[in-house]
């Protein structure tokens, strides 16, 4: 897999919202990684430290999944609705929608893709046990992508994994670290000394 695949937790650029901070781990255009609400699609991290209002994101998707800490209820609005989200639970809701966030009990990392509408995207989550051996991550069906951009963010929650593409020395993710598959197919992760949790983020614009 080629270095610049290969993003390390501490090249994760910070920034503070209203609850915590975000680590920003990809987004497209890459010149609006810091900037959210500019970008087309991004992915990335936020960690939320106390109660507060969800940030808005005018004509923007977004896919929440709590990945580490305790688990959060989110209080939305137009219309009124409550849910508990607990770790790798995952919730999709319209960027501009109002919603409030209360701590269940800490403080709770989630894992975030926002995206403008017109994109394809999902999140999936892997559960590897150590000397399984490796998991293929499924390619697209074929046509799936014609004139398309397609990109997959593979990102360590828990324990260490090896991410390979076909014909390339693997990398090993640390938790935290990222990294973007240049290539769709041939794809495949492992976890040799301990378990391991993975989500990968599949996108197509």
């Amino acid at each position: 897999m080629k270095p610049d695949a290969f993003v390390r937790a501490a090249a994760q650029p910070v920034a503070t919202w209203r609850g915590g901070i975000t680590r920003a781990i990809y987004a497209y255009p890459p010149e609006h990684l810091t900037q959210l609400a500019a970008a087309h699609v991004w992915v990335g991290t936020a960690t939320i430290e106390r109660d507060c209002a969800y940030s808005v994101f005018p004509n923007r998707t977004r896919i929440h999944l709590p990945i580490r800490g305790n688990g959060l209820h989110l209080r939305f609005r137009q219309p009124d609705a409550a849910i508990d989200l607990h770790n790798f639970a995952q919730t999709t809701f319209a960027g501009d929608r109002p919603l409030d966030v209360t701590l269940l009990d800490g403080p709770v990392q989630a894992f975030n893709l926002i995206f403008h509408p017109t994109v394809q995207a999902g999140l999936q989550v892997l559960h590897l046990t150590a000397c399984a051996g490796r998991t293929a991550l499924a390619p697209l069906p074929p046509g799936a992508v014609a004139g398309r951009r397609a990109v997959r963010v593979i990102y360590a929650v828990n324990g260490a994994c090896n991410c390979e593409e076909a014909g390339a020395q693997p990398i090993t993710l640390q938790a935290g670290d990222a990294c973007v598959p240049t290539q769709d197919s041939g794809i495949s992760v492992s976890s040799e000394d301990e378990d391991a949790d993975v989500v990968v983020a599949r996108l197509i614009f």
